[in-house]
Parts: structure tokens; C-alpha cells; sequence
């Protein structure tokens, strides 16, 4: 009896010094590293105050399946963003329309619609390759100077639950090295399998 009683405290003993294995967090944020840059990680912060304003969930920490975002805009000019999300069973599309003061969000035009599995998969597909998750934004090119005025910026966010990448692009027509050849080639996919409304 006393030996079951000492087996028994040694066993409970053990159970509650052992370490319980830790689990590891895989999840990956994928943004302009500004230890390299030495400028400030503005595209980040836009989609934060962007998201917050327009009263959309923060996507920064990954989210349960997919989600797009592309937030377009230029000086003089409204403000356009589409998002694509997977959302209790179906890929949902919605376009965005809006002009803004410093606070104040003036909405004109909203757009959703239920996309086709094959149509949508394949724009994820797409999204979630390698060669997408390792391109830089345009800051963090190698001895890229931006000289160009006003025209288009254009900031992507792909988020799932293993990673967060953001892009931050501003004028990519106009320049020929191969970063913004290939931004300009992922945004044209995009707009060939997406409806993406852009209101002049």
C-alpha cells in the first residue's frame, strides 16, 4: 500500500513539473523591412487608419481563410478599394468608393457580389506563390528612386492564416525595372479575372 502510495504521489509529481510542449507560431508578416529602408513603414500604417475608417476588421494578424485588399488612390481624387474574402462557404467581391476629409469618411458607391469558386481560387492560387509573397514593395527596391508626381499608388494586402503580405506601389507604369514590371503583371491578372470597378 505504501508503494502504491509513493508511485502515486511520484506520478502526480512529474504530471505537474512536466512542461507542457509549447506550440509554435508559424504565422509570417510580411512587410517592407525598415531596418533596411530607414523610412518609416507608411504603407502599414495607411491600411491600419484606411481599415479603421471605413470601420473594416484589421486583417494585419491573419484571417481564417483569404482576403484581398487593393486600396487605390491619386492626388485629387477619390478613393477605390475591392476586396475579395472567403466567407461562410463563398467568395464574396465588394468595391469601394469614397472621398475623405482628415476624420471623416463620404461614401458614394458600394458593389458586392458572390464570385465562382474556379474564378476566385484562381486569383488565391496566384496570390499565394512565392514569387508573390517575395516581392518587395517599391521602397525596399534596390536603388529605386520614385521621381514621379501625383498619378496612382496602389497598396495590396493578401491575408490568410499563415501570412499577412502588404505592397505598396506608386506609379508602376512608369518605370522598367523587373520589381514593377512584375507589380504592374500581378495587378493586370487581377483585373482579368476580377470585375475591379473604377469610377472616373
Amino acid at each position: 500500500m505504501k508503494t502504491l502510495l509513493f508511485f502515486f504521489i511520484l506520478v502526480t509529481h512529474f504530471s505537474c513539473t512536466m512542461r507542457k510542449p509549447e506550440t509554435v507560431n508559424t504565422f509570417k508578416t510580411l512587410v517592407t523591412d525598415t531596418s533596411i529602408t530607414h523610412q518609416p513603414n507608411d504603407e502599414l500604417a495607411f491600411s491600419i487608419r484606411q481599415g479603421e475608417k471605413l470601420n473594416l476588421p484589421s486583417i494585419v494578424k491573419g484571417v481564417d481563410s483569404f482576403e484581398l485588399r487593393i486600396w487605390t488612390f491619386g492626388s485629387w481624387t477619390h478613393y477605390d478599394l475591392f476586396i475579395l474574402r472567403y466567407s461562410q462557404n463563398k467568395w464574396i467581391a465588394s468595391n469601394y468608393i469614397y472621398y475623405q476629409s482628415d476624420k471623416v469618411i463620404d461614401s458614394l458607391h458600394l458593389i458586392s457580389k458572390q464570385l465562382t469558386n474556379d474564378t476566385a481560387s484562381k486569383v488565391q492560387a496566384y496570390l499565394i506563390q512565392d514569387s508573390v509573397l517575395n516581392l518587395p514593395s517599391q521602397i525596399a527596391i534596390p536603388n529605386f528612386r520614385d521621381n514621379t508626381a501625383d498619378g496612382e499608388t496602389y497598396v495590396i494586402e493578401i491575408a490568410t492564416n499563415k501570412f499577412y503580405k502588404i505592397l505598396d506601389y506608386h506609379n508602376p507604369h512608369y518605370f522598367n525595372d523587373p520589381y514593377n514590371i512584375y507589380f504592374l503583371r500581378l495587378i493586370n491578372f487581377i483585373k482579368s479575372y476580377l470585375n475591379i470597378y473604377y469610377s472616373n
